[in-house]
């Protein structure tokens, strides 16, 4: 199996404050997060709420829609976590290991930046739903 790398918002109880980060491991990562393990931003600001996450088969892709979303004003940040979680849950709450990898197992055929319904599925493409609103 491919190993997935995410892309991810995090944001604190008000929703004033966002990060953004990536790894290969969600659930692992959110969790140093929420239990302040990294003395650096999250931890100075109290971002802890997963709000947003995607799914990249390379790092290197990861890597550049990391850098994208950075470099997003905050709306185009709003309009991508709403069009994937419009209550603006934490979506660490509704993830467990088994439930995960489920949901985001690659597909064999490209999608184009298309999501299929499914929040955080894999792909080998660096084009999002959000890139198209700056576009």
């Amino acid at each position: 199996m491919a190993e997935i790398f995410y892309v991810y918002i995090l944001g604190n109880l008000h929703h004033n404050v966002f990060y953004v980060g990536v790894t290969n491991d969600l659930i692992r990562r959110v969790w140093e997060h929420k239990n302040k393990l990294i003395k650096g931003f999250s931890y100075r600001y109290n971002v802890d709420k997963l709000l947003y996450y995607d799914c990249f088969g390379s790092i290197e892709l990861a890597i550049l829609q990391e850098k994208r979303i950075k470099h997003w004003a905050r709306p185009i940040k709003c309009e991508a976590i709403s069009r994937m979680n419009p209550e603006w849950i934490d979506l660490y709450t509704n993830l467990s290991a088994g439930s995960l990898a489920s949901a985001i197992t690659p597909s064999s055929d490209t999608d184009h930046g298309e999501r299929r319904g499914i929040p955080g599925q894999a792909r080998d493409d660096s084009k999002t739903k959000a890139d198209e609103i700056v576009a």
